[in-house]
């Protein structure tokens, strides 16, 4: 099993769209939007059905603009506050994945870890995320990976069988 390397440079959107994804994958972020949108869809039918518009209930209207519309808008500022305080996150990376240890070569560092330092690998749609600890991860958009590197790369994370991983099932 030889070793694989991958080049990849994120950029601002794919990164907003990963930290969407991250945040919406949790069903109770889900939930609060779903109950921001009925708030205020419930604060505008109460105007509309009752011909109260000067009496829109103003806490659920507040309440359900603040879940529907604030929260989204929320994630896409720390999502770019992050990108743009951490320069390192949009560098261009070099990946070498090996047996026992993977190493990540960025425009200003140099990193190296051993497989059994991961605290787990995480692939998603367009994404592998190799886990450092449970906030800080390596982001790799999936399609820097050829059909074949990949398969090899599924194949050095399966010998490590204390790993934790849900990498998709192969077709």
């Amino acid at each position: 099993m030889g070793k694989i390397e991958i080049e990849s440079q994120i950029g601002f959107k794919e990164y907003m769209k990963l930290m969407y994804a991250q945040t919406y994958r949790k069903p109770i972020m889900i939930g609060i939007t779903v109950v921001g949108v009925f708030l205020l869809f419930l604060s505008v039918w109460n105007a509309i059905v009752f011909d109260k518009w000067e009496e829109i209930p103003n806490r659920m209207l507040i309440f359900g603009f603040a879940l529907s519309v604030l929260l989204p808008l929320s994630i896409y500022w720390i999502a770019k506050r992050n990108f743009n305080s951490d320069p390192r996150i949009g560098e261009k990376m070099i990946y070498s994945f090996e047996l026992e240890q993977f190493h990540i070569l960025g425009e200003s560092f140099n990193s190296s870890m051993t497989w059994d330092k991961v605290y787990k690998i995480q692939e998603l749609k367009n994404w592998i995320l190799i886990y450092h600890n449970k906030m800080i991860a390596s982001l790799i958009p999936r399609p820097s990976f050829s059909d074949e590197e990949y398969l090899k790369f599924r194949e050095i994370i399966s010998k490590h069988p204390n790993l934790e991983s849900n990498l998709k099932k192969v077709k």
